[in-house]
């Protein structure tokens, strides 16, 4: 049975009522809607889920000898010294680990992703800002896409995310560019806006002070910039109602645009088939189709290439991947995408997941 496509409503004329953008319409304040969580796992499960943990460490680091695989497992900081890291390891490895959290509805491995995320900021120093906060987006974003997990789902998992908040901002004061840093701030609103203070106490549940750091600096979208500026979520709600009521149209970008950070690649570092399927039947039927990537283009299409995509694109090869930048502010005329549309700056008159293929 077809999926019913999600579509981005077209701006109203003025003096009409506008709605606040799709991805905050369903986060307005009040209480944090029950989750249906499992029990809890029993001694043998929890076993099964250490020998997990170790295996899916081996999975993203090089070991320096065989006999440390044999051993219990160890501090991930203390392993982190004398393990060689491979690009793009820490972000699985905390995926992986919140995926299993999500599963049983309980905080497992809270440590082991505190941990992971102090090593994950000191083994990526060289990278640029765009890639590193493309990285460190996609442990946030799942807050606001069906299924995924995010660090902002568990309490308990709060202090790596500040963590990772802080760094992230120290960055962006370094290379003076916005980068992916709306796909942190984005969640993390909806996130403040879902679960408020208690009535009277004011503030916001989790905002590090870090956030004011971004004020000054003139990157930050009127959305995000007034995130950093508000006071509380009460605030923070009329100021987004009011930028929604006053937004203009945006300008209008033809064709089908594909993401490629599990889209086009699936979470399994494989070719999504049904994508490229989407691909091949936009491009037969005279559509421009565009690749685009909120991280690094070079990087993204040497990856593609690798995995042989050109074989499978029917009629047409493998062009210049984009940066998503260079769409903020844009409607897109088909898109699909593992993560809304609207808080990566961007709104699309058609948006599908993977998942929606």
């Amino acid at each position: 049975m077809a999926t019913e496509t999600r579509k981005i409503q077209e701006p109203e004329k003025a003096g009409e009522t506008h709605a606040l953008p799709k991805a905050m319409q369903a986060h307005k304040p009040g209480p944090e809607p029950i989750q249906e969580a499992r029990a809890a796992p029993t001694p043998a499960e929890q076993k099964e889920l250490n020998q997990s943990l170790f295996a899916l460490v081996k999975k993203h680091l090089r070991w320096m000898s065989t006999k440390e695989q044999d051993e219990e497992m160890v501090s991930l900081i203390s392993a982190g010294a004398r393990l060689e890291l491979d690009d793009g390891w820490a972000e699985s490895l905390i995926t992986d680990l919140l995926w299993i959290e999500k599963k049983y509805g309980k905080s497992l491995f809270s440590e082991a992703i505190l941990d992971t995320v102090q090593l994950f900021i000191s083994a990526n120093k060289s990278s640029n800002f765009d890639c590193w906060s493309h990285d460190a987006c996609h442990l946030f974003e799942g807050y606001l896409s069906k299924g995924r997990p995010a660090l902002l789902d568990r309490k308990e998992n709060l202090a790596a995310a500040e963590l990772l908040i802080n760094e992230t901002v120290a960055r962006a004061e370094s290379a003076l560019e916005q980068g992916c840093i709306s796909r942190i701030l984005g969640p993390l609103a909806a996130y403040n806006l879902d679960d408020p203070q208690p009535s009277g106490s004011g503030g916001f549940s989790f905002k590090p002070q870090s956030l004011k750091k971004l004020i000054p600096l003139g990157i930050l979208s009127k959305e995000d910039q007034a995130f950093c500026e508000s006071e509380s979520p009460g605030q923070l709600f009329e100021v987004l109602v009011y930028l929604a009521q006053n937004k203009r149209e945006s300008h209008w970008s033809r064709g089908l645009f594909v993401d490629v950070d599990n889209t086009l690649i699936s979470t399994d570092g494989t070719l999504n088939q049904k994508v490229i399927c989407e691909m091949n039947k936009a491009k037969a039927s005279g559509m421009e189709v565009t690749i685009f990537t909120g991280g690094s283009p070079s990087s993204l299409r040497e990856k593609l290439e690798e995995l042989g995509i050109e074989d499978k694109l029917e009629g047409f090869g493998l062009s210049m991947i984009q940066s998503k930048a260079g769409y903020r502010g844009q409607k897109l005329e088909r898109l699909i995408d593992d993560t809304p549309p609207e808080i990566q700056g961007f709104a699309a008159e058609e948006w599908k997941t993977p998942e929606e293929l």
